[in-house]
């Protein structure tokens, strides 16, 4: 292997290794925020989310909307506070159909 080829596959390494541990970070980060509702006893605000999952404000606003988007997690429109929604429901279902209980 050329010297040339050598620093074109290392780059490309790094490339993917960014890209795999950059999309694996988003997906425990947003569980890590699902997880925070299993001993909440009431709605949670961005803030206190954030403070519970050790991230910051905006990374947590940011994936919090994604999980809105995906049904995962509601807002109350009057608190805008934020709960399980009602994909978890369906997806419980099925889980618990699946399992035998």
């Amino acid at each position: 292997m050329t010297e040339n080829e050598s620093a074109t596959w290392k780059y490309i390494s790094r490339t993917l290794c960014k890209v795999e541990r950059s999309g694996t970070q988003a997906i425990d980060r947003a569980l890590g925020l699902l997880r925070v509702f299993e001993t909440a006893e009431s709605d949670l605000g961005i803030t206190a989310l954030a403070a519970a999952s050790n991230l910051s404000l905006s990374t947590t606003h940011r994936l919090v909307k994604a999980l809105v988007a995906a049904g995962l997690v509601a807002q109350d429109p009057e608190t805008e506070r934020y709960h399980l929604g009602a994909s978890l429901v369906t997806l419980g279902r099925r889980a618990e159909a699946r399992l035998g209980f």
